[in-house]
């Protein structure tokens, strides 16, 4: 198994560039380990500050095949509620144009939506990037 690791760098005017290695450790824990070992070893190499490590590993385990006359230009942005009462903005790439109504609209109490975004309220198990959990679908609209 293999893990890809990113490192975001920060320079003294506060501009980022990152740097993508893989790592060849069989476990998270080990990768988290080689990653201490190289982060010590990065840092006489480099004036930049190295502000996060990203660790991604590739599984095939539930992936699933596209549609027929599916494309990468139709998504989809949904406004979500998230916990802290503020609205917040999901794009969804490639949203099926069966499900969009006229107008561009896309109906938030639509089983698949209403399914999927059950997952990003408190006990779902996911969160927004930004860290949020959810308590509701707005609205959802085609993008332009």
């Amino acid at each position: 198994m293999a893990f890809t690791i990113t490192a975001r760098l920060t320079d003294s005017f506060a501009r980022h560039t990152t740097k993508r290695l893989e790592c060849t450790s069989a476990t998270l824990a080990d990768a988290l380990t080689a990653i201490a070992a190289l982060s010590a070893e990065l840092n006489p190499l480099t004036d930049l500050a190295v502000e996060s490590w990203n660790i991604t590993n590739k599984s095939l385990a539930s992936t699933f095949a596209g549609e027929a006359n599916s494309n990468i230009d139709t998504g989809a942005t949904f406004a979500l509620l998230g916990a802290d009462g503020y609205q917040k903005s999901f794009k969804m790439p490639g949203f099926p144009l069966y499900k969009v109504g006229p107008g561009g609209v896309i109906d938030p109490e639509d089983e698949d939506v209403v399914a999927f975004f059950a997952l990003f309220k408190s006990e779902g198990g996911w969160t927004l990037d930004d860290g949020e959990v959810i308590t509701g679908v707005v609205s959802g609209m085609l993008d332009k």
